[in-house]
C-alpha cells in the first residue's frame, strides 16, 4: 500500500484533528524541498459536509533531519501590483482529490475522536477497481470478502459496476476464491447487479 495514503489523525479538541500532510510534491528520500497540503479536520456545525480546513506549505530540511516550513508570505503584507502564484500539475491535482475524498469519507463515518489514530486514506469511488484488484491478486478469499462488504457499505452501485466492466473478473476470482467457493460467489455477486443494497456475507 502507498505510503502516502497512511495518516494519522490527531485530536487537538472535541471539535479539531490534525492529519498528516498529504505531500503533492518532492519528499522522495533525495529530497530537500517538499509541498505538503495540511489538512485539519473541523466539526463543522453550521455546514456538517465542510469539515476540512488546509493549508499548503513548502518544507526543507537536511539529511535525516525533520521537515520545516519555508518562511511564508503574509499576503496582507502585498503591495499594489504584487502576488502570489502555486500552479498545481495534473498528478498532484488528482492526489489532492482522491486524500480529500477520502478524509471526508473518513469523517462521514468516524467524526472526530479524541487521540491519536492511524487509518489508511482510500477513495472507494475511484479506487474500488483498484482494491478488488488487489484482493483477488493476494489470492486471499477473506479478503476479497472484506474489500466487496467494505465497498457495497460506500456505496452499492461500486461493485456492481466493477463486475460489469471487468470481463477478466472471474479468471481471477477463480484463483482468489477456489473452484468450490466460486459458483457460490458468482451466484451472489450476480445479486449486486439486480439489488441496489445488497451486502455479501
Amino acid at each position: 500500500m502507498d505510503d502516502r495514503r497512511n495518516v494519522v489523525i490527531s485530536s487537538t479538541s472535541p471539535a479539531t484533528a490534525d492529519v498528516s500532510p498529504v505531500c503533492l510534491r518532492g519528499g522522495g528520500a533525495d529530497s530537500s524541498m517538499r509541498l505538503v497540503f495540511r489538512p485539519e479536520l473541523v466539526d463543522n456545525k453550521t455546514n456538517e459536509e465542510a469539515a476540512v480546513h488546509g493549508v499548503f506549505t513548502y518544507q526543507k530540511r537536511r539529511t535525516s533531519e525533520p521537515w520545516e516550513d519555508v518562511q511564508s508570505i503574509q499576503l496582507n503584507e502585498l503591495k499594489a501590483g504584487e502576488g502570489v502564484r502555486l500552479k498545481l500539475r495534473a498528478s498532484e491535482l488528482l492526489q489532492l482529490y482522491k486524500a480529500l475524498g477520502a478524509l471526508y469519507d473518513q469523517y462521514a463515518a468516524d467524526g472526530i475522536r479524541s487521540g491519536d489514530r492511524r487509518y489508511v486514506l482510500v477513495d472507494a469511488r475511484s479506487e474500488a477497481g483498484d482494491l478488488l484488484d488487489a484482493a483477488t491478486a493476494a489470492s486471499s478469499p477473506e479478503s476479497v470478502r472484506v474489500v466487496i462488504e467494505w465497498l457495497n457499505a460506500q456505496d452499492p452501485d461500486l461493485v456492481a459496476r466493477y463486475f460489469r466492466a471487468r470481463g477478466d473478473t472471474v479468471a481471477k476470482l477463480d484463483s482468489a476464491l477456489g473452484v468450490a467457493r466460486l459458483e457460490n460467489f458468482i451466484e451472489r455477486a450476480n445479486l449486486l447487479l439486480n439489488r441496489k443494497h445488497s451486502v455479501i456475507p
